[in-house]
């Protein structure tokens, strides 16, 4: 990872986090504390889970650029020991590039670093987004998937 990413992971956990775990009424332990972002902030998502999972139970990863740093990414996933409970949603979608060797790639992708998470004990759910571009509005059609596999424990009745 580039050193900003670094920067920027350790803000979250060392500064933005504990501001919001003072200020707000929220769980804090680690079971009910996810981290999601889509495009870089999905790539960012893929990162944390792995770097800090003592701290991040859930991903959502939404359309990630994982081929910004997939080489180094994937070094860190292996180096990792992950809790057991850790839960990782990763989408693509299948407008977001264009031409079929491209669309293959970056489904390939996308599987390859499902495959090294559920490899590492993580369980994943890979979700190919029909019609899905790398867009907003496109996003927020998977958020009620990711929440529903992240916290399944909302939806008991």
């Amino acid at each position: 990872m580039q050193a900003e990413g670094n920067i920027t992971a350790d803000w979250i956990v060392n500064t933005l986090k504990v501001t919001v775990e003072k200020k707000y009424r929220v769980h804090t332990d680690r079971k009910h504390v996810g981290i999601g972002g889509s495009s870089m902030g999905g790539l960012m998502s893929e990162y944390m889970i792995a770097q800090y999972n003592d701290v991040f139970s859930k991903a959502a990863c939404v359309s990630p650029s994982t081929h910004f740093c997939y080489e180094d990414l994937k070094h860190l996933i292996r180096a990792t020991s992950f809790h057991r409970d850790t839960r990782i949603y990763i989408d693509q979608g299948s407008q977001e590039v264009h031409g079929k060797r491209l669309f293959i790639d970056a489904m390939e992708m996308m599987l390859k670093m499902n495959h090294l998470y559920t490899e590492q004990g993580c369980h994943t759910y890979p979700h190919l987004t029909p019609g899905g571009y790398h867009t907003e509005s496109d996003w927020e059609r998977v958020v009620p998937i990711f929440i529903a596999y992240l916290y399944p424990d909302l939806y008991k009745i």
